[in-house]
Protein backbone atom coordinates (compact mmCIF):
# COMPACT_ATOMS: atom_id res chain seq x y z
CA UNK A 1 0.00 0.00 0.00
CA UNK A 2 1.11 3.50 -1.24
CA UNK A 3 1.37 5.81 1.43
CA UNK A 4 0.12 9.62 1.93
CA UNK A 5 3.71 10.93 1.69
CA UNK A 6 4.39 8.67 -0.99
CA UNK A 7 1.38 9.66 -3.21
CA UNK A 8 2.51 13.71 -1.93
CA UNK A 9 5.90 12.96 -3.09
CA UNK A 10 4.79 11.81 -6.77
CA UNK A 11 2.26 14.13 -6.92
CA UNK A 12 5.28 16.81 -6.43
CA UNK A 13 7.40 15.47 -9.04
CA UNK A 14 4.47 15.20 -11.46
CA UNK A 15 3.80 18.99 -10.70
CA UNK A 16 7.91 19.97 -11.24
CA UNK A 17 7.88 18.25 -14.57
CA UNK A 18 4.57 19.86 -15.72
CA UNK A 19 6.20 23.19 -14.83
CA UNK A 20 9.72 22.21 -16.46
CA UNK A 21 8.02 21.01 -19.73
CA UNK A 22 5.79 24.37 -19.64
CA UNK A 23 2.89 21.97 -20.22
CA UNK A 24 0.10 20.02 -18.72
CA UNK A 25 2.33 16.37 -18.71
CA UNK A 26 2.22 14.24 -15.92
CA UNK A 27 5.29 11.66 -15.87
CA UNK A 28 2.92 9.01 -17.25
CA UNK A 29 1.42 11.47 -20.01
CA UNK A 30 5.13 12.40 -20.87
CA UNK A 31 6.06 8.48 -21.33
CA UNK A 32 2.87 8.19 -23.31
CA UNK A 33 3.96 11.56 -25.27
CA UNK A 34 7.10 9.96 -25.46
CA UNK A 35 6.23 7.08 -27.16
CA UNK A 36 3.76 8.15 -29.33
CA UNK A 37 6.81 10.70 -31.14
CA UNK A 38 9.16 7.95 -31.21
CA UNK A 39 6.78 6.10 -33.25
CA UNK A 40 6.00 9.37 -35.74
CA UNK A 41 9.73 10.05 -35.97
CA UNK A 42 10.62 6.77 -37.31
CA UNK A 43 7.82 7.36 -39.61
CA UNK A 44 9.40 10.22 -40.55
CA UNK A 45 12.72 8.63 -41.24
CA UNK A 46 11.59 6.20 -43.70
CA UNK A 47 10.01 9.22 -45.84
CA UNK A 48 13.52 11.22 -44.85
CA UNK A 49 15.74 8.40 -46.22
CA UNK A 50 13.75 8.05 -49.74
CA UNK A 51 15.41 10.15 -52.52
CA UNK A 52 12.63 12.95 -54.33
CA UNK A 53 12.53 10.61 -57.48
CA UNK A 54 14.37 7.20 -57.45
CA UNK A 55 14.31 5.52 -60.71
CA UNK A 56 12.23 2.05 -61.20
CA UNK A 57 14.29 -0.32 -63.80
CA UNK A 58 13.89 -0.80 -67.45
CA UNK A 59 10.86 -2.82 -68.52
CA UNK A 60 10.31 -3.70 -71.82
CA UNK A 61 7.64 -2.77 -73.99
CA UNK A 62 7.52 -4.37 -77.17
CA UNK A 63 9.87 -5.29 -79.92
CA UNK A 64 12.97 -3.93 -77.47
CA UNK A 65 12.05 -0.67 -76.65
CA UNK A 66 13.13 -0.25 -73.03
CA UNK A 67 10.69 2.34 -70.66
CA UNK A 68 12.00 3.48 -67.92
CA UNK A 69 9.55 4.74 -65.19
CA UNK A 70 10.65 6.40 -61.97
CA UNK A 71 8.51 6.99 -58.89
CA UNK A 72 8.34 10.72 -57.56
CA UNK A 73 7.96 11.50 -53.56
CA UNK A 74 4.79 13.14 -53.62
CA UNK A 75 5.64 15.16 -50.58
CA UNK A 76 8.01 17.87 -49.32
CA UNK A 77 11.44 16.70 -48.56
CA UNK A 78 12.37 19.56 -46.80
CA UNK A 79 9.22 19.67 -45.17
CA UNK A 80 9.72 16.08 -43.73
CA UNK A 81 13.79 17.27 -42.75
CA UNK A 82 11.39 19.98 -40.72
CA UNK A 83 9.11 17.88 -39.11
CA UNK A 84 11.68 15.47 -38.11
CA UNK A 85 14.14 18.36 -36.75
CA UNK A 86 10.95 18.84 -34.61
CA UNK A 87 9.87 16.20 -33.45
CA UNK A 88 13.39 14.85 -32.43
CA UNK A 89 13.90 18.45 -30.17
CA UNK A 90 10.48 17.49 -28.63
CA UNK A 91 11.37 14.06 -27.48
CA UNK A 92 14.99 15.00 -26.47
CA UNK A 93 13.09 18.07 -24.58
CA UNK A 94 11.01 15.43 -22.44
CA UNK A 95 13.86 12.88 -21.76
CA UNK A 96 16.00 15.38 -20.44
CA UNK A 97 13.18 16.58 -18.69
CA UNK A 98 12.18 12.80 -17.19
CA UNK A 99 15.92 11.71 -16.67
CA UNK A 100 15.86 15.02 -14.40
CA UNK A 101 12.93 13.98 -12.38
CA UNK A 102 14.13 10.12 -12.28
CA UNK A 103 17.48 11.33 -10.56
CA UNK A 104 16.59 13.82 -8.59
CA UNK A 105 13.33 13.09 -6.93
CA UNK A 106 12.47 10.11 -5.02
CA UNK A 107 9.46 7.95 -3.49
CA UNK A 108 8.44 5.33 -1.69
CA UNK A 109 6.40 2.56 -2.46
CA UNK A 110 5.04 -0.20 0.15
CA UNK A 111 4.27 -3.73 -1.69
Amino acid sequence: MVGAESVAGVSDSQRALEAQLHCDLTIDEALIALAQLSLERDRVVDLRARQPKVRLGERLAGAGVATVEYRYANYDVQEVERDYETLSEKIAAIQLELDLANQTKTFEVAL
